[in-house]
Order: structure tokens, then sequence, then C-alpha cells
């Protein structure tokens, strides 16, 4: 097998067989010529250059690799392998060279198909197609626009236009157009296959972009409107403000963080983000509202601070003339406070009632309010016409209502028909008198008085430390007994557990005297006459018997409680010592003149054993005991004391309307009660209260009737469910201290408009006594809580009392933290209190007569804690009487000529007069703290802001003392001093009692020994304290031993 070339002839030699091929050069080179002259043709159609170079370099390889093949006869080699492995026939290599011409011309022709003839076709075919693809573009790119509406007719109508281009854009043809062309047709059928997304994405962000504009005028609106001079910037606007920006913000912030994709497509577009579509102007406003909103706080103060300026010059001569005198300056600042609320602290006698006009008169004549816009709410019917008619704007629909009666409008507006309102109190009093006839409920209300009622602790419970606390709480809690003597006197015990003994000796039938003097004289000059703790009086076959019973205030080891000290030394040990001395001393005169004594220790007490071991000594002794009924029982603790059972009234009342009010339920308030293991008021809720509670309600329903709490609470839902009902600008309430929760419901529902209806309050916290009547201090105290923005205002100059007293009862109320702080000033006023003990009832009234007739006119008031308090005027020989009989609501005394009316400091709320007279400032059940009417079960329907001790009575107190414009003068038992006597007697630290720490010394005796010295014997205003001290002359008369000889010889 050989392969050779001669000329220009291809001889391949196989086997005896010569292939002849001719003319292989001259192929090689008519395939280069016709590349070389196509290049002309190709290049005018702007075919590019590398396609064709590449097929030139390509064929120029080709001929210069098979022509070196050919000189080194390689391809000899190459072919044999190949003809060997394959064992191809040689016939075949004919069909090759023939099949080799024909491959080339297929590849030469198509290379002219593709390069010449399609490209020429596509221009044709394409011809008119090609404007509107650019069209359809520039279309699509005006259709996507976010900031306006994409519709479905005009995606519509874009579909229709261009289906038919769409259709032959989508051809392979257009492969073959002109690169520019080629490019539009792609973002053509990418625009137009996703035109429906293209709309979604549009009509998406065009709602955001719409939403944007909107809260963007809402909120630079509402800014404009806010910022205006003549605006005052409140808390709602703020907040408003605050909202509308914060919408704003979202929208923008939306759009800002927007992308062009859906889902896995791109769409390629000039602006390609949502957020490019923004205005520059646009993005600077947004950023100043955004510096606005950082420092809108600062702004409203600055705004507010200019509006409250501006206000007040502008309508200096409207402050001046207003009223019949100038209002003040905190008067003037309240009234153009226009926050959401305002609420107005003022000090008693500071013109509550005149801020209140000049309130109004400045919406009305200076704001240009419609007058049956606002509404006027206080607390009595007399109060509420006296405003109205002082106003006098009542033809232009200006009201003032009291909560009751507004409610009772609404109520019959809503239903047709007027309800039928129930006297809660006098229903209450009629269901107690019902239960009190049943054997259960008497035994209830029985151990109340003698178990439940009593707070103080046994005396052996107070530490060395808690002394002063032991006689705080004898003084506050009372050291009268439920029951009196067999006299009927009044008997005030020195210990708590000398107390049980008298409850336990009446109970038992027993006649008995506390202390009254022993039977055989033991007084000398130095000491006072022996007086056993209880001298009883019993019959034994017709002879009558005295048997006199000691309670020995000793433990087991026989000593006296840790908080005793000797009022020399101050020491426990000296005290220990005396009073050890003292039972020595009475168990031998006892022996001495052969009279009985039986004694019970504080150790019996702590063991629980006392009474039984007292019923062995008192039988031994041979004394009759038969245990007296619950009636009986009953009898003794009312008979001519009926105070402590109005006393306990109160309290139930108290109760069922702050839980009424609440809208709490009992059972709930018991399961709290229990859940503290405070058994004391789980038993005074289930067995005293909770009777009269369900019996009360069964009444009401009985007879179809409301209670004012119901009635108020049936005005709010109505008020809630019809938001067209009673649309006011401005609410301004009176003694607002005294609101409820459930008046607090009823403005809340009444404050339906948009913007917010302006509340304002004006009230003295101080004076918030109505707490029988539901009133809650927390929402005075915690007054923003409740409602929202507020200004607190003050008016702190009174017009009515001056200095001492102010300083006094300013002290006295702030004791209890709970109460706002104010600095009450009246400069140049002078007004002077007095402390009045008597001695007996006779003293007394001397002493109001006295009072009485030095006041120059009838320029004066008795105030008493209770409508009773007045009775003890009007004894036997009593130089007062009765001037008239329209019973205990307006009570008149004629008092040395005088007609003197008597109020209870409840209804001297609002009044004032030259003069006071404050009677029964006392402690106990039904004194000045009452005990009961302030009761710690109430603590469970209390807010935690006016659970302070005695807070409610505390506040009593203080608006009866500043009712006086220049005297006050306060009477008080010097057996049961009222601890608020205690507080505002500013007692000297040489005068004050060294045991107590709390009672003034006084002088009780003075003489002359049998030793030529002369002495003083002092004693404690605080009858439960039993400081008693003598002092002499010259001491050195006795020596100390002498004077302890003198003590175990009589330690009285």
């Amino acid at each position: 097998m050989s392969l050779f070339l001669k000329g220009n002839i291809l001889y391949y030699k196989y086997d005896k067989l010569i292939i002849e091929f001719s003319c292989f050069r001259e192929i090689l080179i008519f395939a280069i010529i016709m590349n070389i002259n196509m290049k002309s043709f190709y290049s005018k159609n702007k075919i590019t250059i590398i396609g064709y170079f590449f097929l030139v370099v390509c064929s120029l390889i080709f001929t210069m690799y098979m022509s070196n093949q050919l000189r080194t006869g390689r391809i000899l080699t190459a072919q044999y392998y190949i003809l060997f492995v394959w064992n191809v026939k040689i016939y075949l290599i004919y069909i090759v060279k023939n099949m080799f011409f024909f491959l080339w011309g297929i590849i030469t022709a198509s290379y002219a198909l593709f390069l010449f003839i399609l490209p020429m076709y596509a221009k044709i075919k394409f011809k008119k197609h090609v404007p509107l693809v650019k069209k359809a573009i520039h279309e699509s790119e005006t259709l996507r626009n976010p900031l306006t509406l994409f519709t479905d007719s005009q995606l519509i109508n874009f579909k229709n236009e261009y289906e038919d281009t769409f259709r032959c854009t989508q051809k392979l043809l257009c492969r073959f157009l002109k690169k520019e062309v080629k490019d539009d047709c792609r973002i053509f059928i990418l625009r137009y296959s996703k035109i429906e997304e293209t709309k979604k994405w549009n009509n998406k962000w065009y709602r955001e972009f719409k939403s944007l504009a909107e809260f963007g005028k809402l909120f630079f609106t509402e800014k404009q409107r806010v910022m205006h001079i003549e605006h005052y910037f409140t808390g709602s606007d703020k907040d408003n403000l605050k909202y509308s920006h914060k919408l704003m913000i979202c929208e923008y912030k939306k759009i800002i963080d927007s992308d062009t994709e859906f889902g896995k497509y791109y769409i390629p577009y000039k602006m390609s983000f949502a957020k490019d579509y923004i205005d520059l102007d646009v993005h600077r406003e947004i950023e100043k509202s955004i510096q606005f909103v950082t420092d809108i706080e600062k702004i409203r103060k600055r705004h507010n601070n200019n509006f409250v300026n501006n206000q007040l010059n502008k309508n200096k001569h409207f402050f001046d003339t207003v009223l019949a005198y100038p209002l003040d300056e905190q008067q003037r600042h309240s009234i153009v406070e226009l926050e959401d609320n305002a609420l107005v602290v003022s000090a008693a006698g500071g013109g509550k009632t005149s801020t209140m006009v000049g309130k109004v008169k400045y919406l009305i004549e200076k704001c240009k309010t419609d007058p049956s816009k606002i509404l006027l709410l206080t607390y009595s019917r007399k109060a509420a016409n006296e405003l109205t008619q002082r106003l006098g704007y009542v033809q232009e629909g200006l009201r003032c209502y009291t909560f009751h009666k507004l409610a009772l409008d609404i109520v019959s507006d809503a239903t047709g028909k007027r309800p039928t309102v129930a006297d809660s109190a006098s229903l209450i009093n009629n269901s107690y008198e019902q239960l009190i006839r049943q054997s259960e409920y008497l035994k209830a209300v029985n151990k109340f008085f003698l178990v439940d009622s009593i707070q103080t602790r046994d005396e052996f419970e107070y530490t060395a430390e808690q002394r002063k606390d032991y006689y705080a709480d004898r003084n506050k809690y009372g050291i009268m007994c439920a029951f009196t003597d067999m006299d009927r006197n009044i008997i005030y015990t020195k210990s708590e557990q000398e107390r049980k003994i008298v409850h336990f000796l009446t109970i038992h039938g027993i006649n008995f005297r506390y202390e009254h003097p022993y039977e055989k004289e033991t007084a000398d000059k130095k000491y006072r006459q022996y007086k056993p703790d209880f001298t009883i009086y019993y019959n034994v076959k017709g002879v009558d018997r005295i048997l006199y019973y000691e309670h020995f205030g000793i433990n087991a080891n026989g000593n006296v409680a840790p908080w005793f000290k000797d009022y020399n030394d101050g020491t426990w040990e000296t005290a220990n010592r005396k009073y050890n001395n003292s039972i020595f001393w009475k168990k031998n005169k006892h022996s001495q003149y052969g009279t009985t004594l039986i004694y019970t220790t504080s150790a019996m007490f702590a063991d629980r054993t006392w009474q039984e071991q007292l019923t062995d000594m008192l039988l031994a002794n041979g004394v009759p005991m038969r245990r007296l009924s619950d009636q009986e029982i009953y009898n003794k603790i009312v008979r001519n004391r009926k105070a402590v059972e109005e006393t306990l009234i109160k309290l139930i009342i108290s109760f069922i309307s702050l839980l009424k009010s609440n809208l709490y339920k009992i059972d709930d308030i018991i399961f709290k009660a229990q859940k503290a293991n405070d058994e004391r008021s789980v038993d005074i809720i289930k067995n005293i209260i909770l009777p009269v509670y369900e019996r009360y309600n069964k009444t009401l329903k009985e007879k179809g009737e409301l209670d004012f709490t119901d009635l108020i609470i049936q005005a709010t839902n109505i008020c809630s469910n019809d938001e067209t009902r009673h649309i006011y600008d401005h609410i301004l309430i009176d003694e607002f201290q005294d609101i409820s929760k459930d008046r607090y419901r009823l403005l809340q529902s009444l404050r339906k408009k948009r913007p917010l209806t302006k509340l304002f309050c004006v009230g003295d916290d101080w004076q918030s006594i109505y707490r029988f009547a539901g009133s809650d201090m927390e929402l005075f105290n915690q007054f923003e809580k409740f409602f929202g923005y507020t200004a607190l205002c003050k008016i702190e100059t009174t017009h009515r009392f001056g200095e001492p007293l102010l300083s006094v009862s300013s002290n006295f109320i702030l004791k209890n933290p709970s109460q706002t702080p104010k600095n009450v000033k009246n400069p140049g006023k002078e007004t002077t209190q007095f402390i009045h003990q008597y001695a007996d009832e006779r003293d007394l009234w001397n002493k109001v007569c006295d009072i009485v007739s030095r006041c120059p006119n009838n320029d004066i008031y008795i105030l008493g804690r209770y409508s009773f308090d007045y009775k003890i005027l009007l004894g036997a020989g009593s130089p007062i009487k009765l001037a008239s009989d329209w019973g205990e609501e307006d009570v008149r005394l004629s008092i040395c000529g005088k007609t003197i009316s008597f109020l209870t400091v409840h209804k001297s709320k609002g009044l004032e007069a030259g003069t006071i007279i404050l009677l029964n400032c006392n402690s106990g059940s039904h004194g000045f703290p009452s005990t009961v009417s302030d009761d710690p079960v109430l603590n469970y329907l209390l807010s935690a802001t006016d659970q302070y001790q005695f807070g409610e009575e505390r506040r009593v107190f203080y608006v009866a003392i500043t009712r006086a414009k220049n005297e006050l003068h306060m009477f008080c038992n010097p057996h049961t001093v009222s601890p608020f006597i205690s507080e505002i007697d500013d007692v000297p630290e040489n005068e004050r009692c060294p045991i107590c720490e709390i009672g003034r010394k006084i002088l009780l005796k003075e003489g002359i020994a049998s030793t030529g010295n002369s002495y003083k014997m002092y004693g404690c205003t605080l009858n439960a304290c039993s400081y008693s001290h003598i002092e002499w002359e010259n001491n050195t008369c006795l020596t100390p031993t002498e004077i302890q000889e003198r003590e175990a010889c009589n330690p009285f």
C-alpha cells in the first residue's frame, strides 16, 4: 500500500489497485477563493469579520496540513492502519472520495444560507413589527408607573394591540435580525408575557404610594392645625400626629425597601425600584417630619407655654372682671389650660367654684364654645342649681347636673320610662333591722361588737421598742368597753385583757363596778385611795356579799410586759419591781382587812385558761352565773348607745357601695380574704355583710327599683352602645375628689367625640370624705393613669383661714403619704385653734355656752362626726335646748339666746363660719376616728392608695377643722382623747408624758406631806397610760431607801 502524487494527481496504490485523486489542490484552492470572494458580500451586509476570518484560517491550516502529510508520507501509515483494523473494502475509498465533495458542498451552502439568505428574509419579514416592538416597550414603560393606576382596560388594549407582534417575535427567524433589534425583541417578549404580573406589581405599589400620599396629607394637615398660635397642642393631638406619622413612615419604608422581582422572573425597566418614583422633595419632607416627631414633646411644651402666655395677656381684662373680684394667677392659669384633661387641685377655701364659673365663661365668651356642648357635673342638687343660676346660660342650653340626675335622664330618654330610684341607705338599714331579729345574725353581730371590732393586740405582743405603738393603738382603737357597769357608767379599761374580763362578767350576768374605791380607807397625804380592778356584788341566800377581783399583768415568770418602763429612771427592771411590789401590797391589804380577793394573770391569757380558772374561782365563792341570751347581750350593747350600731350599719353601707361601684363580686372578695388567711374579715363579710347584701338586692328586684349605682351602670351601657347620644365638647366636674369607679366609667362613655372631649376637674383630695358612697382616691391620685394626658394645676391660696391653723391642718393631712402635696398659704390671715377637755357633761355645756356668748354674731357652726353628736349637749339640766324639731337632718340649737346650726362634718363641706365648735374628738368605735367606719375589711375593696390607716377619717377631720375662719374649738373627753387631737396638740417636750410619749403631762394633785415637804402629783391626759408621778420640792428629806419603802407600803 502506497500513496504518491504526480503533478496535480494523487495516486493511491493498494494491492495492485491504483486510485486517482485528481484536482485535490484545485478543490482546496477553490474553497479558499470562494471564501475570499464572499468576503466583500458579507462585509457589505455587516456580517462579523471574526466568523469570516475563522473560516479562511481553518481552510488554510487544513490545506497546509494535508500537503505536509503527503510530502512526509505519514498519511500512508495512518491510512494503512485504518484499513487494516477495520478491514475496509477498497470500494469504500471511492465512496469516501465522492462523499468528501458532497459534504463540502453542503457546508458551503449552509454557510451561505445562514449568513446571507436568512438574515435578508428576516429583515423583510419583521419590517412592520420592529416599530411596534419599540412602541410596545415605550408603552409598557408608561403603564408601569406606580404613581398611576394600571387598569384592566389598559391591560386588554395592550395585549390585543401587540398580540401579533408577540407571536412573530417568538419565531426562530428573529434570531437572524440585527443585534439591537434582537435585544428589543427580547425585552418586548419578557414584558408582554409578564404584563399581568407587571399590572399586579404596579397596582400594589400604586396603593402604597396612594397610602403614603394620604397619610402624608393627614400628618402635615394635622401638624399645621395643632401648631396654630390659637390652638392648644394637646396630648391626644400628639398621639394622633405620632400615629399618622407612623403610618406614613411605614408606607415610606415599604417603598424604600421595595424590589422589582416577581418571583423568579426579572423584567427590565428603566426605573427598576418603586423608590425611584419618589420625588426628592418628598424625601426632604420625610426627613423633616422624623426630626419633628423626635422633638415633639419639647415642641409641644414650648408651643403650649406660648399659647398660655398669649391667652393670659390677651384676656387680662376678662379675668379681672369676669367675677366680682379678680381671679388669682393660679386660677387664671388653670382656666386657659386646654389639655385633654385638666386636674385642678385646690386648697380648702381656695375658690374652686369661682374657678369653675370662670372656666365656663372663658369657654363660651372667648373660645366661642356652644353652651349646649358644655356639661357641668357636681355631687349635690343644691350645688348644681346654684352653679347653673350663677352662670346664667340656661337659655343657651347650659345645664349643671348631678351624676345621678344625668344618669336618670339618660336612662329615661333611652328607655322611654323613668326608673324608680331607691334610697339605698334606707333599704340597707331596713334589711339590717329585719335580719337582727334572726338568732344567727344576732349572734354574729354580738361577736362583731365584742370580738371583731377590737383591733388592739394583746399587751404582751408588743416589744420593748413598741411601747409607743402600744399606747398609740390603745388611743386609736379606744379603751371603752362595749358594756357599762352595774350603774350604767361607761368603762374605760387600762388594758385589752381587762376589757375582755368586763365582757366576760357582763355576759355571765355578774354585777360589778370597775376601779371602785376599796371599802377600807387606804389613802394618806401622799398616796391616793386603793381601787381594785373589779368589785363584784352578789347575793347568797339573801345576804349581800362583795368579792374583789384583780387582774395582774404578769407572765408565767412573774414579769410585766417588755414595753413597761419606770418614769424615774426609765428602766424595765424598776417598773417590774414596782409592779410586783404593788401586787404584794394588794394581797396584804386584803389579808389584813379580811376581804376576799381573786385574781387572774396575763399568763392565764397566754395559755387560754383564764375563763376556765375565773369561772372556777367565781363559783367557789358562791357567785351566781347565768349566761345572757344573745338578745340580752345585744340590748346591753346598744342600750343608750345607738351610735355603736349606727357605725356598723355605715360600715355595711360603705362595703356594699364600694362593692357595686367597682363591679366586684362578693364571692371574689371572700375568696381574697380566705386566701390571705384573714378569718376576721371572712367572718364579717359572710356573717354580717352578705346576708344584708342579698336581702337588699332581693328587695330591689321585688320592687323593680334601681339604686344609684345600678342607675349609673345602666346609663354607662346606654352611652357606650349609642355613640350618637350625649356628645359634648367639654365636661366640667366640681368636687372631683369624690369620684367613684362607676362614675368614672360613665364619664369615659360620654367622651366619644373626636377630637377628644376635654375634661376639666376641680377638687381637693384632702377633702375626699365620701368613701361610704363608693368614692375611690386612686382616681384622683393617679388621674393621668385613668384619663390620659393631664395638665396638673394647683390653687394653693386659701381665702378662708390662716396661721397657725393653716400649718397645723396641712401637716396633719400630709401624714398620709397618698395625699397630693400642696403649699397652702394665706398671708395676713390668722386662725387659732383651742383644745378643750371637759370633766363631765356639765363642764362641756358651760364651755360651749361661754364660747357662743363671746361670738359677736351668729357666725358659728357646731359640728359633729355623727348626726347624734349634738345630743350630748341636751342632757338634763343643760342650758342648751333644741330650737327646731326637724329631726337630725336639720338640727338647730338654742344657746345663750342664739340659734346655732348643728351639722355633721359631711354636711358642712363647702361651708365656713367665723367660729367652729367640733364635738366628739374622742377615740373609739363611734369616736373620731371611728374604728368601725374605717374597718380593715374595706381594704379588700379599696385601691392601694387609700389603705393608709384612718385615711378616710383623717380627711373627714381635716374638713371639720378647716371650716373655721377665725377660731376652732375642739372638745374631747380626757379619758378617750382622739389620736388626731394628740397629733395636732403641739406638746412641748418638757410637758410630754415620759411613759406613752403621746399624751400631755398634767397636774392631778398638789399638797404638803406629813414630813412638811410640798409635792405635786402628775398624770397623763391619755387615759390608757398608767403614768403617775410625784415631784417633791425637796427630795433630800427622803432617802432613796425611804422612797422605796413608801412605795412598797402604798404604791398608789
